[in-house]
């Protein structure tokens, strides 16, 4: 299925998510396969591949003009070696590729770094950021 994103940086198959998710024990980030399909039917959720695995995805509140990162997640197995701000860069770009006037984000669980990089205060996470 096709997740009508711009980015071609973007996964666009479920296969590859399927695969790399059913790999892990029962706490999965996705769960099973009938709660993960209807997020995806709908893109409230974005999925970030690097080399056919699963780094990084995040649940999304569209409504137009703003979008709202509700979640973000890396994989435990891609924390530390920058991919969080990576990806978090890649939704940037997404969302003014699909036209988002503004990019809103409560990020409990980014790095220090990507809130030192856009001169914010990494101690006050729990308010959302206007991005674009």
């Amino acid at each position: 299925m096709n997740l009508q994103l711009c980015s071609t940086e973007f996964s666009q198959s479920i296969r590859n998510i399927l695969n790399e998710y059913y790999r892990y024990d029962d706490d999965t980030l996705f769960g099973s396969f009938e709660r993960l399909y209807p997020a995806l039917e709908e893109s409230r959720l974005w999925i970030f591949e690097k080399k056919e695995q699963v780094v990084c995805y995040a649940k999304l509140n569209k409504s137009f003009p703003s979008l709202e990162i509700v979640l973000f997640e890396t994989l435990p197995k891609f924390r530390n070696k920058g991919n969080g701000s990576y990806f978090l860069k890649l939704i940037e770009e997404e969302a003014k590729c699909q036209g988002f006037k503004s990019l809103k984000i409560q990020p409990v669980n980014a790095s220090d770094r990507w809130w030192k990089k856009r001169g914010l205060n990494p101690n006050n996470r729990n308010w959302a950021k206007d991005l674009i």
